[in-house]
């Protein structure tokens, strides 16, 4: 009877173990996010994670990273966050100091953000107070895109003008307009529809549209290919009750990326319209 006491005993202690070590090794994303303090440069809304530091990171402000999803793979995350590519021109400010397990859960969880609409109760922190945009209610996501033909003579523009970060830029940030390569038709209209949306909503607004391109054009063509985009954007708005007095048009080619142009993530999200309220 010992002897069958002690084996049970011995069982029970490596089936504990087991268990253990699995429950450690599939820790979910977002609490690996917050037991490495993640938040202290990013938040997550959309998960009711708020920044717990404060001022800019690097000279930038960190993004929200409730639509990282939107934008990038597990893969991708997993060299950003070893700090082998870039976001928004910068590296992560530091290396993943978590085990391979934990990296590729937390890259997994940011990969499936995809939603700005929070899913959980929000952090007690309060915001700052913020310019108020009113947004739609819903999103069409229909992928049919209708631009008008390019028959217009419009300016446009090499530089970008001076703009300051606003609530509408954080907003349409989060809805991408992006192309395929060497495509000037968006790859979807529920960006397009939200911005008119917008900008139906909130009548004395005035925006920049910026055309942007990937790096493997050559400079001549990137500006070229990014002018027909931003034209493109700018027709579809002008056919859809937007005022062309309240745009302007920039084509920046490929000289303000989005990330880094040496993934085809990467490429993805360099291939896009900004939009900016310059008034």
């Amino acid at each position: 009877m010992k002897i069958l006491a002690a084996a049970f005993a011995l069982v029970l202690s490596v089936s504990l173990l087991i268990g253990t070590t699995m429950l450690r090794a599939s820790g979910s994303g977002k609490s690996i996010f917050l037991d490495n303090k993640c938040s202290s440069c990013h938040s997550i809304e959309s998960q009711g994670i708020a920044r717990t530091g404060s001022g800019p990171v690097g000279g930038k402000e960190p993004p929200d990273l409730s639509t990282v999803g939107l934008r990038h793979s597990a893969s991708w995350m997993t060299q950003w966050l070893q700090k082998e590519v870039e976001m928004n021109g910068k590296k992560h400010l530091k290396k993943f100091a978590g085990s391979d397990d934990d990296l590729a859960s937390l890259t997994s969880w940011l990969a499936s953000l995809k939603s700005a609409k929070s899913s959980a109760a929000p952090a007690p922190k309060p915001k700052p107070p913020q310019p108020h945009v009113e947004a739609p209610k819903a999103i069409d996501t229909t992928p049919k895109v209708q631009v008008p033909p390019a028959t217009d003579t419009t300016h446009v523009a090499l530089t970008p003008a001076k703009s300051s970060r606003s609530a509408f830029s954080d907003v349409i940030a989060q809805h991408p307009i992006l192309f395929a390569v060497r495509k000037t038709t968006p790859q979807s209209d529920s960006a397009l529809r939200y911005a008119t949306d917008l900008l139906l909503k909130n009548k004395t607004m005035k925006v920049e549209i910026q055309g942007h391109c990937d790096s493997v054009e050559s400079p001549k063509h990137a500006t070229q290919l990014s002018k027909n985009r931003a034209l493109a954007v700018r027709r579809y708005l002008v056919s859809h009750g937007i005022s062309a007095k309240r745009i302007t048009v920039v084509a920046l080619g490929a000289t303000k990326p989005e990330a880094s142009n040496a993934t085809e993530e990467g490429r993805q999200a360099n291939r896009r319209v900004d939009l900016r309220q310059i008034k």
